[in-house]
Formats: structure tokens, sequence, C-alpha cells
């Protein structure tokens, strides 16, 4: 998407959302962004920002989108959610014999936590958008994980 470093591809599409909040565009890119340079908890919640823009009937964003540019809104959400609930996972069984057993139990609750959410979102994706094929993919990803 953009040439030179991930960290100046993060300043440029931050400064396009703090001039523009009310362009969903911009969070949507961000989002994308994060969860591509591997930044999952930072891309839920921009991901989270963009599905509450959509959500919300008095803004702009939810009326003139269309159908699909809000179930990818709502696929962006859940790729970030699924992509953290991974790396969560995999966070827990690499420090497995360094943490303590309350620091494990919480981590594995957060991972179960972003796994319903994961499921949740996307079947809204699929509810809106039924012939959209991402999101049926989608929820095959969310219910094996």
């Amino acid at each position: 998407m953009f040439q030179g470093s991930p960290d100046e591809a993060t300043e440029t599409l931050t400064k396009s959302v703090h001039l523009k909040p009310f362009e969903l565009i911009g969070w949507t890119r961000l989002a994308n962004h994060l969860t591509s340079i591997a930044s999952p908890f930072a891309s839920v919640s921009i991901s989270s920002t963009a599905l509450a823009l959509i959500s919300n009937p008095l803004s702009n964003a939810s009326k003139h989108l269309g159908t699909m540019e809000k179930a990818k809104v709502y696929q962006t959400l859940v790729t970030a959610l699924l992509i953290t609930k991974k790396h969560l996972s995999d966070e827990i069984l690499a420090n497995e014999e360094n943490q303590n057993e309350n620091t494990k139990v919480e981590k594995v609750k957060l991972c179960e936590k972003l796994g319903l959410e994961a499921l949740h979102v996307v079947q809204e994706a699929i509810r809106i958008a039924p012939w959209d094929m991402i999101g049926w993919s989608l929820l095959r990803v969310a219910c094996r994980k």
C-alpha cells in the first residue's frame, strides 16, 4: 500500500484518521495496515472503532456505505480478532513455564472471549452480505479455532 517503512505508513494513516475521523476508509486502512505489521491488539481497537462508526445510525458512514463496504468492516474486525487470538495463544504456549497460573488463566479466558466475539461479528457480516464468500470463509476459520 505505502512505500517506505511500516512506521511511516502507520504515521501517515494515523494522520489521515486524525484529520478526517468521520471517513471510514481511513479507519479500515489503518486497521488492515496494523494487522499486516503484526500489531494485533491495536488493529482490534481500530477495527472496533470503524465498526462503531457504521453501527451508529446518526453517522454518515452508516448512511452512505453499501452493503459490501459494511461487510468489509465486519470482516476486518474478525480478521483482527482471530489474529490477536492466535498471537495470544502462541504467547501462552511459548511462555508456559514462566507464567504464574493466574496470568495464564486470564490469557486463556481472553482467548476464549476473542474467539466468541469473532464468531458473533462474522455472523453479523454474513447476515448483511450472505453472498460474500469471504464472510463464509472467515466463519469456517473462526469455528476451527
